[in-house]
């Protein structure tokens, strides 16, 4: 291996390591912060006359996706940026 191709092993690495670290910090700062993980709503059952109340876990699994993928564009940038300075 000639030198050429050391520097170019060296940068992907750098770039994998600074995907997974951005992606991770971007998903835990702003996810897990902003977006409720699950809400309820109630709802008035008219025959008993009593409050139901319903949890819902799921309602932020589309949010969840969308800060991944974004997470994921955000740490590729952030690697093809880190990889350019060192250049």
């Amino acid at each position: 291996m000639n030198t050429e191709q050391k520097k170019i092993i060296a940068k992907s690495f750098l770039f994998i390591i600074v995907f997974f670290v951005s992606a991770i910090f971007i998903y835990y700062t702003i996810f897990a912060q902003f977006v409720p993980t699950s809400y309820s709503y109630t709802v008035i059952d008219v025959t008993n006359k009593t409050n139901v109340t319903t949890n819902i876990d799921s309602a932020t699994d589309l949010y969840e996706r969308i800060f991944i993928v974004v997470s994921g564009i955000i740490g590729c940038a952030l690697g093809v940026v880190s990889t350019k300075i060192i250049k």
